[in-house]
């Protein structure tokens, strides 16, 4: 199992070592490095801090992880707008691979398809972990071979996307398939809080299981860990 472990005290230095491990990985890289996204509550101290810093951030393209499909393409909620309107715009990130919402499912998901079987390269994912294991919108279940295309949330994650907008978001989305999140030369995986101490140990130090689809990152190469005390509650010491 090849992975490090960042541990972190609070938000603030959170935010810092996350900042500090992604720019170090997309660092001296030839060409545009692609890099995965995600979205929610987890990153937003990463986030926040690549926004805060002085230091110019090395210039990057953003492959968007997933999506609600079958939303207008100027709505608020969709995560391509969201990570415009605080990060990507911010950071004056214009190099871009984000999902069409509003296309036909079957056109967008081939398009997907398409861009990864030609450059087949992904230089550092940064992804968070749910409660059930889910990475992206990979819910428990999913093969490790799966790819791009369109999947449904469980009740679970369709309730808190529901709660966390105050209205009902579609329950289909567009995802990456684990397939693609695997061409990942580096893996950022943020993880905050005790409610993921238990998802996070299992997926390390539990089963592979397509049950708990994160724990295919026990096969992945240059896994780093960045996580607060509590949500490494569980690991050893």
């Amino acid at each position: 199992m090849a992975y490090n472990i960042i541990e972190c005290s609070n938000e603030v230095d959170f935010g810092a070592k996350a900042r500090l491990a992604f720019c170090k990985a997309i660092r001296g890289l030839n060409g545009l490095p692609n890099v995965i996204l995600p979205t929610g509550n987890t990153p937003a101290p990463f986030f926040q801090a690549l926004k805060d810093s002085k230091v110019p951030i090395t210039p990057f393209q953003y492959l968007q992880l997933d999506e609600y499909l079958g939303l207008p393409e100027d709505d608020e909620i969709l995560f391509k707008n969201w990570l415009d309107r605080d990060v990507l715009s911010p950071l004056g990130i214009t190099h871009r691979m984000a999902f069409n919402s509003a296309a036909d499912p079957a056109s967008e998901i081939q398009r997907i398809r398409d861009w990864y079987n030609h450059f087949r390269r992904v230089d550092v994912a940064v992804l968070g972990i749910g409660k059930n294991g889910h990475v992206g919108f990979n819910e428990p279940g999913s093969a490790f071979n799966s790819r791009a295309r369109v999947a449904e949330m469980s009740d679970e994650t369709w309730e808190a996307n529901n709660k966390y907008w105050d209205r009902e978001v579609p329950k289909k989305i567009i995802t990456l398939g684990i397939t693609e999140l695997k061409l990942a030369s580096t893996t950022l995986l943020l993880a905050r809080g005790e409610e993921k101490a238990d998802i996070l140990y299992e997926a390390f130090y539990g089963e592979m299981t397509t049950e708990i689809p994160a724990s295919y990152l026990q096969l992945q190469r240059n896994v780093v860990i960045i996580a607060d005390k509590n949500a490494l509650g569980r690991f050893p010491k």
